[in-house]
């Protein structure tokens, strides 16, 4: 008789674990993806302790992120473009202009800071591998 419960469990879960994960994907709050799925927020904290349910949700999570990231390079040049236009703009506000410059301030601090980073690991490879020498 547990078997059978527990079965019956499982098969209500499979349906309502993709609701669930996909509510909450698209939601701000795990409040508002209870609601579209229609699941309790009870539930859903029992649900998140069972570690089954967690790794289904990380990994349509990753999907997602691949899926959201896959797209950017195919953008990032028109993005570039559009700072260079505000950037140059005169009819741009300063606001306009200054968030501009922020933007590819920060972009540009990000992508020499990466550099850095792989410098620093290549420099500690070669280290390990021919020895620190005095």
């Amino acid at each position: 008789m547990a078997n059978e419960s527990r079965k019956i469990s499982e098969e209500k879960t499979g349906v309502r674990w993709p609701k669930m994960i996909a509510a909450l994907l698209t939601s701000r709050t795990q409040q508002e993806a209870c609601r579209k799925a229609r699941v309790p927020a009870s539930t859903l904290a029992d649900w998140l302790r069972d570690p089954r349910f967690v790794q289904e949700y990380r990994t349509a999570r990753q999907i997602l992120y691949e899926r959201v990231t896959g797209k950017l390079p195919a953008i990032a040049d028109e993005a570039v473009e559009r700072l260079r236009d505000i950037l140059h703009d005169p009819n741009a506000t300063i606001r306009e202009q200054l968030t501009a410059v922020r933007i590819t301030l920060e972009f540009a601090q990000g992508s020499v800071s990466a550099d850095m980073d792989s410098l620093h690991d290549e420099l500690q490879r070669l280290l390990a591998k021919h020895g620190k020498k005095k």
